[in-house]
């Protein structure tokens, strides 16, 4: 082989291996991340009352990203977690906000708000504590713990309990089974076999959703219910102009799972001025 040949030959075969060298060592790093357990970050540790209290922070560090489990233990049992699940054998327990309406807080044991009057309630998390894993009593202890933490530095009570760059904090704390508690959803038949339906979510605020052609859920109407008289009253969301006066399905036609009707159980107006 000549001579001329052998080098142009050569250089091909470096063009070649270096991007596989790098892809290969690219995959190896991200296989290495994916494979290596997350980082265990103890937030606190506290005994209350004979009742053991943890709160643990998963991190789990990839290229360009990372992912952060928080878990609460009460006596080394997880209790509550949320976020993403980096421990497969600690599921998320339900994250819902305190329920507002009457048939539901029917269900709840017990609830306690422990949040400061000088932290806005926004910000605060609640926690469901599941009867059937835990006592009335550990519900209870938690409750004193978490309220006598707040007591000498509300804003630095649970150091170390941060989602980004905003610090979390309990809220409500609800002794209640979370499986028996979900939005109510009402969808709408259309002409179009576009999907069109009402979220009520726990803590009173609804949305109305309607798909556009691209099968992307638009926001149409938002709000909130008012819990003395079961009242709705929404505005004119972000992308009203996907649904004309006219062309809004009426919300008696608006039913759930088992038939029924949105408006048997609540009123509803709808403010467009804006």
């Amino acid at each position: 082989m000549p001579t001329a040949l052998k080098i142009i030959l050569a250089i091909g075969i470096i063009i070649i291996a270096i991007p596989l060298l790098y892809a290969g060592l690219f995959f190896v790093i991200v296989f290495y991340h994916e494979i290596k357990p997350p980082e265990r970050i103890q937030l606190f540790w506290a005994e209350h009352e004979g009742l053991t209290i943890e709160m643990v922070k998963l991190l789990k560090i990839r290229l360009g990203d990372s992912d952060v489990q928080y878990i609460l233990f009460l006596n080394d049992q997880p209790a509550w977690s949320n976020n993403r699940v980096l421990d497969k054998k600690i599921k998320n327990v339900a994250n819902w906000p305190r329920p507002v309406l009457r048939e539901d807080l029917q269900k709840i044991i017990a609830m306690r708000y422990v949040l400061p009057d000088s932290i806005e309630s926004w910000k605060g998390s609640d926690i469901w504590i599941d009867p059937a894993q835990f006592s009335r009593e550990d519900f209870e202890r938690l409750c004193d713990f978490i309220e006598t933490r707040y007591q000498d530095d509300p804003h630095n009570a649970f150091e170390g309990q941060k989602s980004g760059d905003m610090t979390f904090y309990f809220r409500w704390i609800i002794y209640a089974d979370a499986t028996q508690f979900s939005e109510r959803v009402y969808t709408a038949p259309r002409p179009d076999n576009r999907k069109e339906f009402v979220v009520l979510r726990l803590n009173g605020h609804v949305v109305h959703y309607l798909e556009n052609e691209d099968g992307y859920e638009k926001i149409i109407y938002s709000g909130d219910l008012d819990t003395n008289t079961y009242h709705i009253s929404l505005v004119e969301g972000y992308f009203g102009e996907y649904l004309k006066v006219g062309e809004r399905t009426p919300y008696q036609y608006f039913v759930d799972k088992n038939g029924n009707r949105l408006t048997d159980y609540f009123s509803i107006s709808i403010d467009s001025s804006r």
